[in-house]
């Protein structure tokens, strides 16, 4: 793309046409030039705005202050001008715009060429440059989880807070538990090191402490640097003060403390100081700031869109399509029209959409409160701590009880419809669980009270067998998809196991302990061996269902817990230490491979972030129920080891990291619910993903394509008469190249529905999607004429003022009129689909469009030869696919000389194969490896991106690396390490992050 010339030179300075020198030379350019840029070779932020701004407009001029020659008296006068000292500073025509974030927010706003005064490219598609070889190797980043980009606020509150410990163990400094203080800070540090704030209690507490204030994002990698030293200085003091060494490890403190004021008070981050300091020495490329500029501005509006509550929507209503020719019948389908994500997102409703799921909150501080009971020496001292516990889960449990009550009043089918679903009646079992655990928690203090506490655990544990053994006997008696086999099949079964252990509060009911322990014993073993199959077969595609692995260390712990107290036959007996019988062979085998699978659940969090790359919602607290029962475990271990006994040490030391592990998880837990309840991200409806919602995230990118080029014809149609005819000739191409994209795109889109989707539509609701053809047909007249237009401006002597007019007159109409259609859709046939189909069906949809479209090129699929529009390609008609010379894609050259034909066969018996050696145009391509790409560079957010290629793997999970190298190849280097993260098994061989995983 060729843009406007500039404006004349000031004679008397010779301005250069890339970078300066001088400070005539940048005072003359602010004059002559449209875009001015002051840099730093070293600077990763200078770096991406000037490949920002030449993309945008090739003449952009680069003082580099550390090479230039007059380097220091430019930088003084910019900061002069503009009051700046820091760079980048940017000036558009004469103008201080601001640094890298300005014209990145630029960027995202779609402002940035009307501020330069140049006309937009093409967007929708993404070319490397055959010279770029940052596609041959791993993009630098944050190392981890770490996240590319933070809230400084956040970070400042952190900050504030280790000031406060850092001078608390520096005044205490010779009590014991000031060394302790401070390794627990170390610890904090070193988990914010590797995944960021969630799950430290510094980061959540800060999190709900910056509520009131809007997030100020800033760089993550320097942010992750910062906290490495914190944690090496924690570390080091922490280690000073236990060996001995106290008054260095509080001047190491103290040390600390200052730099975390600096951070907290003044903003100013003395890590961050010294890692742009080993940048400038050329230690660390700059490049590791790439992924947060281009991440940022997508982020500031995703924040946007997902605190903006205030959004009128099209009222939802119910309604019912009856079959052509057919009375009206309860089998008719019964869909919420006009339902959608923004429907889902303003849905905050306590009572509409509070769960049974979510009473996995209470239970978990009841957990607490049975760790700290049978943590007690003595029965009759410090109650305080698991009486706090108690409460709390209490307080919860009524509140949340009464909330349910309500629900049930007036939304009936809501609470039905969770009860029965074949996933989630699985999470009903905390409701009943907490009958059982109050009731174990609970002291009489008279025989009625007592026979009260008698009734109240029954109630719960015949509840709970009978969730057993109705879930049992669907899964036997009922046709389900092996999907629905989940972790979560587990809870019926742990709950009974904890339901046998409390059957010892009352020696009597022994008999009754065990038959509660028979079942779900039984059950666990099988289970457990299932679910470990469909692990590796599915790898739980459906991310909400990942956390409920936590649940397997659980069960077995609680085997063994209820194993132990049956087998001693009186809960007595574990009121004094080392009154008990040692463990026999069984209990050992079960105690510790609860431990082994504790370690896989950590191996699955941390090192492979198989856990640690979701996103937040109540499915978490199964995190927090795995940790109160391993603390229950180790506190039981701990009690049947005699004191004599060789592994009294280990027990102890189980029992102390297993008590401050479930502390420290539901403490981080419990910040986190309250942020998300105070930004009304809970209760409120999930967010359904299924393999089908590629097909709304390929709307997504439709409209947000459209829009563009609506936005663009709008500018070009503007400049005409301001900018001479070349000019104007080069825009009509540049719109005229990315509408003809566009038009393939839906072209192929339209007909993939007309031949797979819709024929699945009709299949259950015959001629339900007899409009959405008729609709087609009206689009594909509109956009015949946008190609006939498209024709003319590209391979013929076509007016460019008449063409721009044309095409912005047929936009006006076409992408309104698409968008209504695209609504219509989602309003009707997608939220039919989803009550409609099953899981099975969605993905054998996915198959037969993945296989039917894999290996056909644009010409198969649009049915004809783009003869005349792709250069040397033209001989080449993929329309034409056999062994025959009249199907022949690329016919051979034949010769009939000396007798019999001579095909030359040597020729073609070469490798690689000759092809033209000009880029292969879109027309000759496979459709899929012009689809994929298009629709990720044309969604705005980054979560949009992922979920598209996750749909996509969970529809034909063999194909996944494939998707991923059609990807790779058309998106943006930091597009693909977002994706290379979040979707890990899209990677395609010979990439950094390849594994095998078919």
């Amino acid at each position: 793309m060729t843009n406007q010339p500039n404006e004349p030179v000031n004679e008397t300075v010779e301005v250069p046409a890339m970078y300066g020198e001088t400070v005539a030379q940048f005072e003359a350019a602010l004059e002559s030039h449209k875009v001015v840029m002051v840099a730093k070779t070293t600077c990763g932020y200078c770096k991406r705005a000037e490949g920002l701004l030449r993309t945008a407009y090739h003449e952009t001029l680069v003082f580099n202050i550390d090479k230039a020659a007059e380097g220091d008296a430019i930088r003084a006068s910019a900061q002069e001008m503009t009051g700046c000292k820091t760079v980048p500073v940017i000036f558009f025509n004469g103008k201080f715009v601001g640094g890298c974030d300005d014209v990145m927010g630029m960027k995202s706003k779609g402002t940035l060429y009307q501020e330069i005064g140049t006309p937009p490219p093409n967007s929708s598609t993404w070319v490397p440059a055959s010279s770029d070889e940052k596609r041959d190797r791993q993009l630098r980043q944050s190392l981890f989880y770490f996240p590319h980009t933070v809230n400084l606020y956040v970070i400042q509150a952190i900050a504030l807070q280790v000031v406060v410990l850092g001078l608390i163990c520096c005044v205490f400094y010779e009590r014991t538990w000031a060394a302790w203080l401070t390794l627990g800070m170390a610890l904090d540090f070193l988990i914010r090191v590797i995944g960021g704030g969630m799950f430290s209690p510094l980061g959540a507490i800060a999190m709900v402490v910056t509520l009131p204030f809007p997030e100020k994002l800033g760089n993550g990698v320097s942010k992750q640097f910062a906290a490495s030293i914190g944690l090496a200085f924690t570390l080091t003091a922490g280690m000073c003060m236990i060996n001995g060494h106290k008054i260095a490890g509080c001047t190491i403190m103290a040390g600390l403390c200052g730099a975390a004021a600096l951070e907290g008070f003044l903003g100013f981050c003395l890590g961050c100081w010294f890692f742009g300091k080993m940048i400038a020495a050329g230690i660390l490329s700059g490049d590791v700031y790439n992924v947060h500029i281009d991440q940022k501005p997508n982020m500031e509006a995703a924040l946007a869109y997902a605190d903006d509550l205030d959004v009128d929507l099209r009222p939802v209503k119910k309604v019912a399509h009856r079959q052509p020719g057919q009375p009206a019948t309860l089998a008719d389908a019964r869909f919420n029209q006009n339902k959608s994500e923004e429907h889902v997102k303003n849905a905050f409703n306590i009572v509409r959409y509070m769960n049974l799921s979510d009473f996995i909150i209470p239970l978990c501080f009841a957990g607490l409160a049975i760790v700290f009971k049978l943590q007690m020496r003595d029965y009759y001292q410090e109650k305080s701590l698991w009486h706090f516990f108690a409460f709390v889960s209490l307080g919860l449990f009524i509140v949340m009880t009464m909330i349910m009550i309500f629900k049930l009043a007036l939304y009936p089918h809501k609470v039905w419809s969770e009860i029965t679903h074949p996933i989630n009646q699985n999470a009903t079992v905390p409701w009943p669980l907490l009958l059982v655990v109050y009731a174990f928690l609970y002291e009489p203090d008279s025989e009625g009270m007592a026979r009260f506490q008698k009734a109240w655990f029954w109630m719960g544990s015949a509840l709970l067998q009978l969730l057993l053994v109705y879930k049992v006997s669907k899964l036997i008696g009922s046709r389900y998809s092996e999907e629905v086999i989940t972790p979560n099949t587990l809870l019926p079964i742990g709950g009974s196991l904890l339901a046998a252990a409390t059957a010892t509060l009352w020696p009597g009911y022994l008999e009754v302990g065990w038959f509660l322990f028979g079942l779900p014993a039984a059950l666990s073993m099988l289970m457990l061996g299932n679910l470990f199959y469909h692990s590796i077969t599915y790898s739980w595609s459906d991310e909400r269902m990942r956390l409920a692995v936590c649940l397997w260390p659980a069960v077995v712990h609680m085997m063994f817990v209820a194993y132990v107290f049956l087998q001693n036959t009186s809960y007595g007996l574990v009121k004094a230490y080392g009154d008990v019988s040692n463990l026999d062979p069984f209990a050992h085998v079960l105690f510790y491979s609860g431990l082994t699978l504790l370690l896989v659940v950590w191996w699955l969090a941390v090192p492979m972030g198989f856990l640690l790359r979701l996103k937040f919602d109540m499915s978490f607290w199964s995190m927090g129920f795995l940790a109160d029962i391993v603390a229950v475990a180790c506190v039981v271990f701990d009690m049947h080891i005699k004191p004599q006994d060789d592994l009294r040490l280990l027990g102890e030391y189980l029992v102390i990291g297993s008590i401050v592990l479930a502390c420290w998880v539901n403490f981080c837990l419990t910040f986190i619910t309250v942020f998300w309840a105070a930004k009304r991200r809970w209760p409120r409806p999930a967010y359904k993903f299924a393999p089908l919602a590629f097909q709304k995230l390929t709307h997504d990118a439709l409209r947000n394509s459209s829009e563009d080029l609506l936005n663009a014809a709008t500018y070009y149609k503007g400049m005409i008469g301001k900018v001479p005819e070349q000019t104007l000739q080069t825009f009509a191409k540049d719109l005229a190249t990315e509408l003809e994209l566009y038009l393939i795109v839906v072209n192929w889109h339209a007909t993939m529905e007309d031949e797979v989707l819709f024929r699945y539509v009709d299949s259950f609701q015959p001629l339900m999607a007899m409009d959405a053809y008729r609709q087609h047909h009206i689009l594909h007249q509109m956009e015949h004429k946008a190609e006939d237009l498209v024709h003319k401006l590209l391979h013929e002597e076509y007016p460019a003022a008449e063409g721009l007019t044309q095409l912005q007159e047929l936009l006006e109409v076409l992408v309104p009129f698409s968008g209504e259609h695209l609504d219509w859709e989602e309003a009707n046939l997608t939220t039919l689909l989803k009550k409609e189909m099953n899981l099975e069906v969605t993905k054998k949809v996915m198959k037969d469009i993945w296989y039917k479209y894999l290996s056909k090129s644009m010409e198969e699929v649009m049915g004809k030869k783009y003869e005349g529009k792709c250069g040397d390609w033209d001989k080449v008609d993929l329309t034409k696919i056999g062994r025959t010379f009249e199907q022949c894609a690329y016919p051979v050259e034949m010769s009939d000389a000396d007798g019999p034909l001579k095909y030359g066969m040597h020729k073609y018996m070469s490798y690689p194969s000759q092809f033209p050696d000009t880029p292969m145009p879109v027309y000759k391509q496979q459709v899929m490896r012009v689809l994929l790409p298009w629709v990720v560079n044309n969604l705005k957010y980054p979560m949009q991106r992922s979920r598209f290629l996750k749909a996509l793997a969970w529809g034909t999970p063999e194909m996944a690396k494939q998707m991923g190298d059609m990807v790779y190849r058309g998106v943006p280097e930091t597009t693909w390490a977002c994706i290379a993260t979040d979707v890990p098994e899209c990677v395609p061989r010979g990439l950094p992050g390849w594994s095998r995983y078919m």
